[in-house]
């Protein structure tokens, strides 16, 4: 009969409709998969990208994502293997489910035991004692994080020593619900670090487990600034300080109020203060007469009404994180050399992409917003050399594209936080050898929530760099 191959994309087992079911069966898997199944019920599956069924926090099974527990009920038939570059990258959780996926008795324990074991867990009073994931920074007053923990106990062994200490690490063990134990962990690492020691939990899968780094293959001294990219931080101007207070502070400016999702919100917004652009509410369909600008303002009679508000954005008189990127690509000289610079959020796209034509530096872009024929172009144009500089957004180009490989140069202008995203996609610049040092740099406002964000993806490539590490897996003789 000869060899029987099915080929489908994880995003077919996100079948909608199936998020308020407590159990998922195989009759929810798709069609195809059902019917390949049926005629080859001992098949070899490998699940690419497996990363794309990750947990990052303790949550009961039926809570998980559709995709992820359709994925998971492929456990029970034939031999299965899965790939991916970032095996853990948000938490030492994100090993369970693709895991259980291989195995589907792996992890017996649950991700609830797993948090309190490897995570620095700490209770919520005033959501009926929710355990979460001890942030890094909480806020004005800061006393219930990582930093704001350390500086109460730092203060306490200040004024009292030890004898102090003890008294305020029990208060705050109490309060917070976080042991003694995690306690010590905090005041012993300066840095945010709030996973534990994870090698006892990836030997315990060593026998399934096979690492194969770039280190093993090639030669990565010329690679140094992909994995570790040089920083250029920049100022805000006096007019995006205001805004950037403002929003912080009020949750609204002059021309703008936050939405339902005001926390959400908020991170995008400031990110477009960052970006030179002040964001501003703006009414599609408003009808007021003598009102020709459009502007849903606060005292509007049809706020109320409004059916179609959104945010626009004005740009500010000041843009230092634009200066910055066109200072850094001119010492780089595209001329010479072509450069990727990225960007999550897609009014900087255009306005980079605006700021280099004029300057005369042919650009392309790729992202969501074109088609296929501009997509084509722009790989084709990019690798021949008509185009010098590719903007690009992580979303898009961060996976399955090969069309940078040759390309020397690229630049952060503007990330979101995510970790796998990042990761991956300066790896677009690592296929093959590497026989020219590659450079990477990111440029985002010093203090601000993109400084987070960076600080976030770091602690993010710290995981990865564990687990992908051979030695975690190798057998020591006095275990």
């Amino acid at each position: 009969m000869g060899q029987k191959f099915v080929i489908i994309n994880t995003e077919a087992f996100s079948k909608s409709g199936l998020k308020a079911q407590k159990q998922v069966t195989e009759q929810d898997l798709p069609l195809l998969v059902q019917s390949f199944l049926s005629a080859c019920p001992d098949p070899f599956i490998v699940l690419d990208e497996s990363s794309r069924i990750k947990t990052n926090t303790p949550v009961a099974e039926n809570k998980k994502s559709t995709r992820t527990r359709c994925i998971k009920l492929l456990s029970k038939y034939g031999e299965r293997m899965a790939l991916t570059g970032t095996l853990t990258s948000k938490s030492p959780l994100n090993m369970v489910d693709q895991y259980q996926y291989l195995d589907k008795g792996a992890f017996p324990e649950g991700m609830f035991a797993l948090a309190e074991k490897y995570c620095i867990m700490m209770t919520l009073r005033t959501q009926r004692g929710a355990r979460v994931l001890l942030p890094e920074h909480s806020g004005k007053e800061d006393r219930n994080s990582w930093h704001g923990i350390r500086g109460r106990l730092s203060r306490a062994y200040a004024v009292g020593g030890m004898a102090r200490l003890s008294l305020s690490m029990g208060s705050v063990s109490r309060e917070l619900g976080i042991s003694m134990e995690n306690l010590w962990w905090i005041i012993c690492h300066k840095k945010y670090k709030p996973f534990k020691d994870i090698s006892p939990l990836m030997k315990r899968y060593a026998y399934c487990t096979e690492i194969v780094s770039r280190e093993d293959a090639f030669d990565t001294t010329l690679e140094k600034y992909i994995e570790h990219p040089i920083v250029r931080k920049v100022k805000l101007s006096e007019e995006a300080k205001k805004l950037y207070a403002q929003l912080v502070t009020l949750g609204f400016t002059d021309n703008l109020v936050l939405g339902k999702s005001a926390a959400l919100e908020l991170g995008q917004r400031l990110m477009d203060v960052c970006n030179g652009f002040e964001p501003i509410s703006s009414c599609l369909s408003c009808e007021e007469e003598g009102r020709g600008d459009n502007i849903l303002h606060n005292l509007c009679p049809l706020h109320a009404q409004c059916k179609k508000p959104k945010a626009t954005y004005e740009p500010l008189k000041s843009n230092p994180k634009l200066e910055a990127v066109m200072e850094l690509v001119e010492e780089i000289d595209p001329e010479e050399h072509q450069i990727v610079i990225w960007s999550c959020r897609t009014n900087f796209m255009e306005l980079l992409a605006e700021t280099l034509n004029e300057a005369g530096i042919a650009t392309c872009c790729f992202s969501g917003q074109q088609n296929d024929k501009q997509k084509k172009d722009a790989r084709e144009g990019f690798m021949e050399g008509r185009y010098r500089i590719c903007i690009a957004n992580q979303q898009s180009a961060a996976y399955g594209v090969n069309f940078m490989k040759n390309c020397d140069y690229t630049i952060y202008a503007c990330s979101n936080s995510s970790v796998e995203y990042d990761y991956q996609s300066r790896r677009r610049f690592l296929r093959g050898v590497t026989t020219r040092m590659k450079y990477a740099y990111r440029i985002y406002v010093e203090g601000s929530v993109e400084e987070r964000i960076y600080s976030s993806l770091d602690l993010g490539d710290d995981l990865i760099s564990e687990t992908n590490s051979k030695d975690i897996f190798e057998l020591k003789e006095d275990l």
